[in-house]
């Protein structure tokens, strides 16, 4: 049996040293990973969304007969309060008609209204068709009504026992979700006071748009700034006066000369005479204070030319990316 100085010698007790110390390292690190306790503390939540809705009520209607039980003009809603329906009988050249009506919010959260965009309308020497006491464009809804005063007038041009058929709609949308508003797709003659679009429009979403001013072009586009801020806004009238039409180019609109383009309000072409331009869409050259077109007033170039062409949808880019987003 070896001693104790024996086994030093043979270097025996070195290598039982090592597999001891191994063992006890082993043995620390499992009783390390054994030891790490732990215990998963949940997240549980629900996001419940609001709803938009909007319904039509009715104020009544109001005609102008003449003094004559003739005409009739009524209006009634449909489904749930969300379709207005306007009939009009009997009617005849001079016959007028106002349909007073509201827009709701019965949903839960604000909403934008924007006044009506029109699909469908009837030849404009037939009937015309305006907004003579209506909520802003792009109104925020509460809940609190907004009122408008839709007009319809049989013009001297109506056809006897014709059918004229009207089709639109009022867009609401969430309340930070302002979209491009169409501020003009027929170009000259039209007297529609609202959004000016007929069922002739254009562009559609994903478009993209083109600003002015465009250089010197044969339209001679101009603005007419009615509230004087120097931004479009809806109210404010543009006319032509370019050497494609009968205008005269000299920065003032002539009654009777030079073809509107869009007249809110019937009043930029009256009796007065004249009325001076304030910005030259085109060339970019102003007559008051403006500095020059409203960045956000721009247009769908749809013959790739480069310039506005009488007929081109004008739009106003809400939130400047340059791309339509009706």
């Amino acid at each position: 049996m070896m001693k104790g100085r024996e086994l030093l010698a043979t270097g025996k007790p070195a290598k039982t040293g090592v597999l001891f110390m191994s063992l006890v390292v082993a043995l620390a690190m499992i009783g390390t990973g054994s030891a790490l306790w732990s215990k998963i503390l949940p997240i549980n939540g629900i996001v419940e969304t609001g709803s938009v809705d909007a319904i039509f009520s009715l104020d009544g209607t109001r005609e102008n007969d003449h003094g004559k039980d003739v005409g009739t003009c009524e209006a009634f809603l449909r489904g749930d309060s969300d379709v207005l329906t306007v009939l009009v009988g009997n009617g005849y050249p001079s016959y007028e008609c106002w349909i007073f009506f509201n827009v709701e919010n019965t949903g839960t959260i604000p909403i934008h209204i924007y006044h009506p965009t029109w699909t469908t309308l009837p030849p404009a020497d037939a009937v015309t068709f305006s907004l003579v006491d209506c909520y802003e464009e792009d109104t925020q809804l509460h809940d609190q009504p907004e009122f408008c005063t839709l007009y319809l007038h049989v013009e001297q041009e109506a056809e006897q026992g014709e059918a004229y058929v009207f089709e639109g709609f009022i867009d609401a949308r969430q309340f930070n979700e302002p979209r491009d508003a169409i501020v003009d797709a027929d170009g000259i003659l039209s007297r529609f006071s609202g959004s000016g679009t007929p069922a002739n429009v254009q562009v559609v979403p994903g478009d993209l748009l083109s600003s002015w001013p465009t250089g010197s072009y044969t339209q001679g586009l101009d603005w007419f700034d009615t509230d004087g801020d120097c931004l479009w806004t809806f109210g404010d009238d543009l006319h032509v006066e370019g050497s494609a039409h009968s205008g005269t180019r000299n920065a003032i609109h002539n009654d009777g000369v030079d073809p509107l383009v869009l007249d809110w309000d019937n009043s930029l072409d009256t009796t007065a005479g004249f009325e001076p331009v304030d910005v030259d869409l085109e060339t970019g050259a102003t007559f008051s204070g403006c500095l020059g077109p409203d960045a956000a007033l721009k247009f769908f170039d749809a013959n790739g030319n480069t310039f506005w062409d009488d007929g081109e949808d004008i739009i106003l880019d809400v939130n400047g990316n340059g791309v339509f987003d009706g």
